[in-house]
């Protein structure tokens, strides 16, 4: 069998994470027509002293390519793009982080979806709550798959690129005019299948759900923050997919919230604190994203400028005021968002009721997994509701635990009725707030197994 996926992976002085990651992939790759390239721009030989000594040994899907250390990673992802370095031709190239693998079970259905001629397979990152909430189609057109996906194809990981269907058609003295591609666009991959894509008649991308894809990541390296962060996605990414094709406009502005309202960039006052505090987010910086900011982030403005004016009371209240006004319009998933990265406001509510809040919304996101629609969140309006539902099941489990009623005394069936409590919540509370949990778990169904109501 001829491989036909080129996995093409970025690396820089990484190679105890390039030893880890070839110990797992390499013989079920190679079994699932995926031959491995590195892309070495490290300061040393240790990468490439791995990478031969494996060759040797017979991993004949490897392939060495040396980059020279003064270029980056957008420099590198440009090369890969216009298939510098590969030692055969390919149907498909696939451009990767070092740290990134999928399961053998993925690298299957990928081998098996690239004998089908699509422009694009994309392999979904699985992100809690946007991905529950997909309906997942198998194959997208051009403008679905940018609504839906766009902000992802960013990720080195996640994008397998036809070289028939867009790569080999690109004029690229004129894309880099056109896009200012080259090793100074930090957008180089996203701005390439978009544009390749619109130049197609009609093309087709398959989408494997974040289930099928199974995508892993080294635990010894994480994903680098830099001193240019507001720069890169509150200038730059803007305008990149502002370029994009006009066939794109209804969905650009969605597409560039997507990624930066996220807690990891712009929708976390905890990523804000760090960065104001290393010296990333100041005034000056500021200045150059503030018109657009509603833009790229659901945090006030006004937060962002009393953090700037080391007002952080006033940044704490603001913030919080945001995300009570989530809850009081039934934005549950806004306000999931919003709480996630934002311990601070245990500052401001308190310690404990932040983390009852964090709490409710993990049982949030449960429930929207197995499909209950009505559940934890009903007649939520306010934080306080919120506090106040948890606070009314503590009371029930601890009379329950304390054997100072019956469940029946206590109307417990009602209020669960009425208020949709789920078997997920009523655990939860068991586990945090009971000490005796089994004594609890069997008073409750030896009272269901006398005629009691399920969950």
């Amino acid at each position: 069998m001829e491989n036909n996926i080129a996995c093409c992976y970025l690396t820089h002085n990484h190679p105890h994470v390039v030893e880890e990651i070839l110990n797992i992939i390499q013989e079920y790759y190679n079994k699932n027509g995926i031959d491995i390239y590195f892309y070495d721009s490290s300061t040393n030989e240790d990468t490439k002293e791995i990478i031969d000594k494996m060759i040797l040994s017979g991993a004949d899907n490897l392939y060495y390519i040396r980059i020279d250390e003064s270029i980056g990673g957008d420099g590198k992802i440009y090369k890969i793009l216009r298939q510098y370095g590969l030692k055969k031709k390919y149907d498909y190239i696939w451009p990767n982080k070092d740290r990134s693998y999928v399961l053998e079970q993925a690298a299957e259905v990928m081998h098996r979806e690239s004998q089908k001629n699509y422009a694009c397979i994309f392999n979904d990152c699985f992100m809690p709550l946007i991905s529950d909430r997909r309906q997942y189609k198998k194959v997208y057109s051009r403008e679905e798959f940018f609504c839906e996906f766009g902000w992802l194809v960013t990720s080195w990981d996640t994008v397998l690129i036809s070289t028939k269907e867009i790569l080999d058609s690109i004029d690229w003295s004129s894309f880099e005019k056109k896009y200012s591609l080259g090793s100074g666009n930090n957008f180089n991959q996203i701005i390439t299948v978009f544009a390749g894509l619109d130049m197609i008649d009609n093309p087709e991308i398959r989408v494997l759900s974040g289930n099928e894809t199974g995508i892993r990541n080294s635990t010894q390296v994480g994903s680098g923050i830099t001193k240019y962060i507001s720069k890169v996605w509150g200038v730059n990414w803007p305008k990149a997919i502002e370029k994009l094709p006009d066939r794109y406009n209804k969905y650009k502005k969605k597409v560039i919230k997507d990624m930066t309202s996220k807690h990891w960039i712009f929708g976390s006052l905890n990523n804000l604190i760090y960065w104001k505090s290393q010296g990333y987010l100041e005034k000056d910086n500021w200045n150059e994203i503030r018109d657009n900011w509603e833009l790229l982030s659901d945090i006030p403005k006004e937060s962002v400028e009393a953090l700037l004016d080391d007002n952080y009371d006033k940044m704490l209240k603001l913030t919080f005021e945001a995300f009570n006004k989530a809850l009081e319009n039934e934005q549950y998933d806004k306000a999931y968002d919003m709480i996630t990265g934002n311990e601070y406001w245990s500052i401001l509510i308190g310690s404990s009721q932040y983390w009852i809040l964090k709490a409710c919304f993990d049982v949030y996101l449960q429930e929207i997994r197995i499909g209950k629609d009505v559940g934890i969140m009903y007649q939520i309006y306010n934080y306080k509701d919120l506090i106040k539902k948890y606070n009314i099941m503590k009371f029930y489990a601890r009379r329950l635990e304390y054997e100072i009623d019956s469940i029946s005394n206590l109307n417990m069936y009602e209020y669960f009725q009425y208020n949709h409590i789920s078997s997920l919540f009523w655990g939860m509370i068991i586990n945090i707030e009971c000490v005796d949990i089994d004594k609890v778990i069997l008073r409750w169904e030896e009272d269901f197994s006398n005629g009691g109501d399920q969950l």
